[in-house]
């Protein structure tokens, strides 16, 4: 995921988080950085399983930006607002090579906006303790794990903004807090979904993070075994859950 900052200035106007949401290409992170052992992103909190919108509109992302005040100085070949301030951001993220690899294509991507896009990779424990706990960034690159039946209560309750929360971008609205507890709290499955369907629309509109991709666990399997059946691992030791069913020898039995 890439988070946005809504205590900057800049990425607290919603029009440019979807502006830079417009001018990310997903695919192109899937293909580089994963050789395409990822897939588009699913909305954790939906039961369907459809991939988020992927296509990028860069016309429509420039038109954003010129409604937010960030208009093209012809002598610079950036965007600057009516004081003659560059529109700048940085990108951090930790030292993994997936990650750094995803946040150097982005800001290329971003670049192609006509602004200014640092790069800072850091050390996991430096970028955890400088960055992610004080919330000092204006994008973050870092994963998330969800389970099978995922709360969105830690990471989007207004409850968690800060530290040990894990609510990274400081993200805080009534509804969405109202929304999150009476999905938690309820026992009627449909009202949970109806509940959660409600807060994605709500995230997904005001984009205050962008879902990059979805890793796929890879496992390379003996030929030999028989009756595996891999289906949707949220961890990896769930491809052991029906290992009592595997089986290798075969041989023919007499009733």
């Amino acid at each position: 995921m890439a988070f946005f900052n809504l205590n900057n200035k800049i990425l607290a106007d919603q029009k440019v988080r979807q502006a830079f949401s417009l001018a990310t290409d997903k695919q192109q992170i899937i293909n580089e950085v994963f050789k395409g052992n990822a897939v588009l992103p699913v909305s954790p909190w939906l039961s369907a399983d459809q991939p988020l919108a992927s296509g990028t509109d860069l016309e429509k992302a420039k038109g954003l930006l010129d409604a937010a005040g960030w208009k093209l100085d012809s002598k610079t070949n950036l965007r600057t607002d009516k004081k003659g301030t560059a529109l700048e951001l940085t990108i951090v993220t930790n030292d993994s090579l997936a990650n750094s690899k995803a946040a150097e294509l982005l800001s290329n991507q971003w670049k192609s906006l006509n602004v200014k896009i640092n790069l800072s990779v850091l050390p996991g424990k430096q970028l955890s303790e400088t960055v992610i706990k004080p919330r000092n960034f204006d994008v973050l690159i870092f994963p998330e794990k969800f389970g099978a039946d995922p709360d969105p209560f830690p990471f989007w309750h207004s409850s968690q903004i800060k530290d040990p929360g894990f609510n990274l971008t400081g993200f805080a609205d009534p509804l969405v807090d109202k929304l999150i507890i009476e999905a938690r709290t309820t026992t009627d499955k449909k009202i949970r979904e109806q509940k959660l369907a409600q807060f994605n629309d709500i995230i997904m509109s005001q984009a205050p993070v962008i879902l990059l991709d979805q890793t796929e666990f890879i496992y390379a399997v003996d030929s030999r075994i028989k009756n595996l059946d891999l289906k949707v691992l949220y961890d990896p030791s769930m491809r052991f859950e029906s290992i009592q069913n595997w089986y290798v020898a075969e041989k023919r039995v007499w009733k």
